[in-house]
């Protein structure tokens, strides 16, 4: 079993850090989509949200400081989830359906990142 959860680690990982980089690449895109989506501070949200998800990415792939980047990157898909993909507010049935879709999905990854912040080290690394 050891060996499927170092797998699931380094796949979730993968997915954080590749994440995380996009917040920088596509700054301005994503810096836009906060704005639109009337976040106060627009360009630092952005930038604190890469940066969680860099840093949950990195502590996945690692086997270092597991809670602390599980929980960072825990704590982005909430807030991500009740401020970006609040689908409740959409008018449009298809905007309503993809934020559906994106909310559900974030709260998967949450769960994911709770459990992974809690398994004991040495199911991270193979023995």
């Amino acid at each position: 079993m050891d060996v499927l959860v170092f797998i699931g680690r380094v796949i979730f990982g993968l997915f954080l850090l590749y994440s995380g980089v996009k917040h920088f690449t596509g700054y301005q895109g994503l810096k836009g989509f906060a704005s639109f989506k009337k976040l106060p501070t627009p360009g630092a949200s952005v930038v604190v949200s890469g940066l969680l998800l860099v840093f949950g990415g990195v502590t996945a792939l690692a086997g270092w400081l597991l809670p602390y980047g599980m929980i960072a990157a825990a704590l982005f898909l909430l807030l991500a989830s009740v401020t970006l993909h609040n689908y409740w507010v959409e008018t449009d049935p298809a905007g309503r359906s993809g934020q559906q879709v994106n909310f559900n999905k974030n709260l998967a990854l949450m769960g994911a990142a709770l459990v992974f912040a809690q398994m004991p080290l040495t199911v991270w690394w193979i023995h």
